[in-house]
């Protein structure tokens, strides 16, 4: 008996089996086959070999073609059998021969089609098979022309859209076998693209609290879902137009702070706004616009900076009425202010009548300290710190001369001059509003006020060095207007002003009226300001300009519009400016009092710059 078996569709092995009673060793050889060769060995294993072109024949023949042979066993005694063998004569043929798949992909359902693409070298039909209808990632079916669909599921989707994915979660694979009609066989791997597929976020209810009514902090929450239930990340910029805001990435809860600026600005109705951005992390993401209240810095009302005037030295002087009268122009003077705590400043008031003097009036407060450096006076820093620096003594000083005749009133005839307006100009050189600077060569001393700290060139160039407190002598000149003469350059009085604000340096030195004034020749008819140099009888200024309260803020203080009503001139008055001879510290220590100086123009409350 044998059997045989095909190799590779070319050749055919097979094996005769014999036995022998007398147990003889066995011979086998094979005879010549008519189309091909054939090749045996001693166990009776054989190997068929047809010729190329036998095998072309059998491709055309439309049946099986075969070739026969004949095995003998021979014993060696004499004895044999011969065997015979029919091969069957496979056709020859070619692999099928592919190239790199077309592929096409749906962006919105993420479906990709496509074909394989092959050819038959014998030009033999073929036919595509895909092992298995499933992969990691999707599903597939093959056509018997080749032609594929692949969909990705919803879950492959979703993971293929999460930020830094590897490439391995947004492609997946399968195979296609193209065989063709002879069995010949070739694989294809297609390689298909998994469209990423998220949802976005859609923004919920946003919840925002009430201000806390001590610090203006506002509690909310900005809500989100998503329909991945993937987790949503919060973010917002750190800062706003008015504050600053934090929050909770995971939760969506945050918490606003307004700026005190923002506060001291507040009106009932004023918000602030920021954008929260929710992110599912897939790039999915979502815009939310939230609105918080700026609530008002709750301060106490700005009438709670009080005076309390404690008369001494001629005292007898100060009528009743002339006693009305400086209360209403504190309590004017008072009315910008914004404390935050209640002040009352004492001011010991004395009086004299003495009309040949020409000191109108004087106002004073010790520097809270007599080191080198810039300091406030002693009203000033009770103001800005509430500490009293001098325990029981008073706060500041006025003296007062009735020897002119005082207007007490809002009537002020033209020989008259105006109370109000000089006592609020007094009292400001009180609350920080002068210089200790002296005429040149007498600036040796390292001790001023605030104000001091300011004064620039006409370039901004600090006069007073802010390491030794030491004046520069190189600006001696500027003291009496030459090179230009001297400046305020506080930030709020240069941006209220739109420059350097111009200080009073007359070419002639004028104690106690030089440098701790605005310049008397600058702001002249309509643009004068209450703290000029000059005096004259007349109405005078009471309302502070721009300019004037940008200097109190740069100086420290938290200053608004006066709630005094305003002031207008009589009918037939002469607009001329009163402003004051004030009594103002000097670098040496010494008062000096201001003298009269002419007169100069007048604006109305509200055509201040």
């Amino acid at each position: 008996g044998g059997s045989a078996r095909g190799v590779g569709q070319r050749v055919l092995v097979g094996t005769v089996r014999a036995t022998d009673a007398d147990q003889d060793p066995l011979t086998y050889t094979a005879s010549r086959p008519a189309n091909g060769s054939v090749a045996v060995r001693s166990d009776g294993s054989f190997a068929y070999t047809p010729t190329a072109a036998a095998r072309t024949s059998a491709r055309s023949s439309t049946r099986a073609v075969t070739d026969t042979f004949t095995i003998t066993v021979s014993d060696g005694y004499g004895g044999s059998r011969a065997v015979t063998v029919t091969a069957t004569i496979a056709p020859s043929n070619s692999a099928p021969r592919t190239t790199a798949p077309t592929i096409s992909v749906n962006a919105n359902s993420g479906v990709v089609t496509g074909s394989v693409n092959a050819t038959d070298p014998d030009r033999d039909a073929l036919r595509f098979t895909v092992a298995t209808a499933t992969t990691t990632k999707g599903s597939v079916s093959v056509t018997q022309s080749g032609g594929f669909t692949y969909t990705p599921t919803a879950a492959a989707r979703h993971a293929a859209a999460k930020l830094g994915a590897a490439t391995s979660v947004k492609t997946d694979q399968f195979n296609v076998t193209v065989t063709d009609s002879y069995g010949a066989a070739t694989v294809v791997t297609v390689n298909v693209p998994v469209t990423p597929a998220n949802v976005a976020p859609v923004a919920g209810p946003t919840t925002v609290g009430k201000p806390d009514s001590t610090t203006g902090v506002v509690l909310g929450a900005v809500t989100a879902t998503d329909a991945d239930a993937d987790a949503l990340t919060y973010a917002t910029p750190a800062s706003t137009a008015r504050g600053t805001v934090t929050i909770n990435a995971r939760t969506g809860s945050f918490t606003y702070t307004p700026t005190d600026a923002a506060r001291a600005t507040a009106t009932a109705n004023t918000t602030d706004t920021f954008t929260v951005t929710v992110t599912d992390g897939f790039g999915g993401s979502a815009a939310v616009a939230v609105a918080v209240p700026v609530a008002p810095k709750q301060v106490v009302p700005q009438n709670k900076l009080t005076f309390n005037f404690v008369y001494g030295s001629g005292a007898e002087n100060w009528t009743p009425a002339a006693r009305s009268a400086l209360e209403a122009a504190a309590n004017q003077l008072a009315a910008y202010f914004v404390v935050s705590a209640p002040v009352t400043l004492v001011f010991d008031v004395s009086g004299e009548n003495s009309p040949e003097s020409d000191t109108l009036a004087s106002s004073g407060s010790d520097l809270i300290s007599t080191a080198n450096g810039f300091y406030r006076t002693v009203a000033q820093n009770k103001i800005l710190s509430g500490v009293d620096s001098n325990g029981t003594a008073a706060d500041g000083v006025i003296t007062w001369n009735f020897g002119s005749d005082w207007a007490l009133g809002d009537t002020v005839g033209d020989t008259q001059y105006d109370f109000t307006s000089t006592a609020i100009h007094e009292m400001l050189h009180a609350l920080g509003f002068l210089s200790y600077v002296d005429e040149p060569t007498w600036n040796g001393g390292q001790n001023w006020t605030v104000f001091d700290g300011f004064i620039v060139t006409s370039g901004g160039t600090k006069v007073i060095g802010e390491a030794d407190y030491r004046w520069n002598s190189a600006n001696n000149s500027r003291l009496t207007g030459r090179s230009g003469g001297l400046f305020f350059g506080g930030k709020n009085a240069v941006d209220a002003y739109g420059g350097l604000v111009p200080l009073y340096t007359p070419s002639e030195w004028q104690p106690g009226s030089s440098v701790t004034h605005l310049d008397d020749d600058t702001f002249t008819g309509s643009n004068a300001m209450l703290m000029n140099a000059a005096t004259d009888t007349g109405p005078g200024i009471r309302v502070l300009s721009n300019v004037e309260l940008g200097i109190l803020r740069d100086l420290g203080y938290t200053v608004t519009a006066s709630l005094a009503e305003p002031f207008t001139l009589p009918v037939g008055s002469s607009p001329l400016m009163n402003l004051l001879a004030g009594d103002v510290p000097a670098n040496s220590g010494t008062p000096i009092p201001e003298t009269i100086m002419r007169a100069v123009g007048v604006f109305r409350p509200g055509q201040q710059p």
